[in-house]
């Protein structure tokens, strides 16, 4: 019998900065601007103190057993060691780790624009 258990935490930011200007007299026209946009996806684990994912297997052998079994499921569900005797299998003592794993991830990405017109009148 294996548990398995995962957990995520992911940050993520997003950032954007425009900037613009507009000059006009009736003659001359001009018009600029500059922008940005950052983002960032980050899956933090092992600096939040956790894995991604961690399975843990029986200590010693179980047998499983299912009984009143109508419909969809059981209605009830043995777990039984090598000597006969019901074993807890919601008490964490009763297993062991085996698997730990954590799957990085940090995606940024970013633009820089910008754009200068300049126009004249001919009157």
């Amino acid at each position: 019998m294996s548990n398995n258990g995962t957990n995520q935490l992911i940050n993520q930011i997003t950032d954007t900065s425009t900037l613009s200007y507009r000059y006009d007299d009736g003659r001359w026209r001009v018009e600029s601007g500059v922008s940005r946009s950052a983002s960032q996806t980050k899956r933090r684990y092992a600096d939040a103190g956790f894995f991604l994912q961690a399975i843990g297997v029986n200590r010693d052998p179980a047998r499983i057993t299912y009984r009143d079994i109508s419909g969809a499921r059981p209605g009830i569900v043995g777990v039984f060691n090598n000597g006969n005797q019901p074993v807890d299998y919601n008490d964490i003592a009763n297993y062991r780790g085996t698997t730990a794993n954590n799957s990085t991830l940090d995606y940024k990405s970013g633009t820089n624009n910008g754009y200068l017109n300049v126009s004249r009148s001919l009157n």
